[in-house]
């Protein structure tokens, strides 16, 4: 099954935009410009925060009330938050590094190399 990254990575762009976020950083530059131990970091948080949404969404979209579903998916936010900063990453860079990833075909491919490997990793 050939996994498109595109949509993965736009949706959890959907998700990490309901955190609090600083939209005043830049978007990085060149592709070069990002390290691979800071893809690295990135794709280990990707990783965690797209087994949080997949942990979460169902328990969001089968909430009785309106304050259950804004209390899980506060508490999911949270998840992610934490899983994206045990990276040593402020969630800004995190998304900034994603965005770029987003516009930069080079950076993008960079990225989807590393969270294969973590996901092999993980699952192997």
């Amino acid at each position: 099954m050939k996994v498109n990254w595109n949509r993965k990575i736009r949706t959890i762009l959907g998700v990490m935009a309901a955190l609090p976020l600083f939209s005043a950083l830049p978007l990085l530059g060149q592709s070069a410009d990002v390290s691979d131990a800071k893809l690295e970091a990135v794709a280990k948080a990707y990783v965690q925060v797209l087994d949080i949404q997949n942990t979460y969404k169902p328990k969001i979209e089968s909430a009785r009330t309106q304050e259950e579903a804004q209390r899980l998916q506060q508490e999911a936010n949270q998840k992610m938050i934490e899983a994206i900063q045990v990276q040593q990453l402020a969630v800004e860079e995190y998304n900034a590094i994603i965005n770029a990833s987003d516009q930069d075909a080079e950076l993008r491919e960079r990225l989807v190399a590393h969270i294969q490997r973590v996901q092999a990793e993980s699952s192997g």
